[in-house]
């Protein structure tokens, strides 16, 4: 989410194109979603109806993670590096 207002900014002054619509898309959905009163689990079900907001949320914002990473390239960061193996060459 930290990448995403830095992503708005440079949009709309320009400095980055194509419009990356798929991210700014799962952004709006995860938030429509998260106060939306229509659910797949209505909220009144205490433990499901949370739970069930969470697991869609969660599964938008990874969806969002991976539409970002072109913008993260453009903007020069880079992922962190996997973890290497002590027991490889």
């Amino acid at each position: 989410m930290r990448t995403l207002v830095p992503l708005c900014r440079d949009v709309i002054s320009g400095r980055y194109r194509p419009v990356p619509w798929k991210a700014l898309g799962l952004a709006a959905g995860a938030l429509l979603y998260l106060v939306s009163p229509l659910d797949l689990i209505p909220d009144m079900l205490v433990g499901l109806g949370i739970l069930d907001d969470l697991v869609i949320v969660t599964w938008l914002l990874g969806k969002l993670d991976d539409a970002l990473a072109d913008y993260r390239l453009w903007r020069g960061e880079v992922p962190d590096p996997e973890p290497s193996d002590p027991s490889a060459p």
